[in-house]
């Protein structure tokens, strides 16, 4: 899974009680606020998963997908970053 290039460590002190829930939809095309610091994807709630891409060159990073159907998967975020849902896809965003 995708971390970004920072240390997961300089997240450990994010309140993630306050999570900020989204539904989207089919080929949605998102990127995410500058204060979000993780995302989580509900994927036991999405029919679909997604795939995160660099906003500037559209190189694909990474994804959350079938392997985790039965999870919610924490992503850490760093600017730069969009992600597409293919299929309806539930989407939590973590701000620090």
């Amino acid at each position: 899974m995708y971390r970004g290039s920072h240390p997961i460590g300089n997240y450990a002190k994010q309140d993630c009680s306050k999570i900020t829930w989204a539904d989207c939809s089919d080929l949605q095309v998102i990127k995410p606020e500058d204060d979000v610091v993780a995302i989580v994807v509900d994927m036991p709630n999405s029919s679909g998963h997604i795939r995160i891409y660099n906003t500037e060159s559209d190189e694909r990073i990474d994804g959350v997908g079938d392997e985790a159907k039965k999870d919610k998967v924490i992503v850490v975020w760093e600017g730069g970053l969009k992600f597409v849902c293919y299929g309806a896809c539930r989407v939590g965003f973590i701000r620090g």
